[in-house]
């Protein structure tokens, strides 16, 4: 499996997150559904909602990942055998 940077969000999904918001306000707006400032303070809202939800994100799985290192068995180890001894070794 494949290792996902998961710190920074994909930029082709940002800007569609942009264009999505950027649509929904205009329809808000032409529809007389909420003002250009009103808009204007609902996308910066989504977009610190998006950004709290995609560190929660980040850290839970950050977390899954120590939580499975810590609970992975250490393999124990094997004993030299008599013809890897070392000329130091007794």
């Amino acid at each position: 499996m494949n290792a996902v940077d998961t710190t920074v969000m994909n930029p082709q999904i940002q800007a569609l997150a942009r264009a999505i918001m950027q649509m929904a306000s205009g329809y808000l707006v032409a529809h007389n559904i909420a003002s250009a400032d009103q808009s204007q303070a609902l996308i910066g809202g989504l977009v610190a909602l998006a950004a709290v939800l995609w560190s929660m994100a980040d850290k839970s799985q950050a977390k899954q990942n120590v939580l499975t290192a810590l609970l992975t068995p250490v393999p124990a180890a094997t004993p030299l055998s008599p013809a890897a001894k070392t000329e130091d070794q007794p």
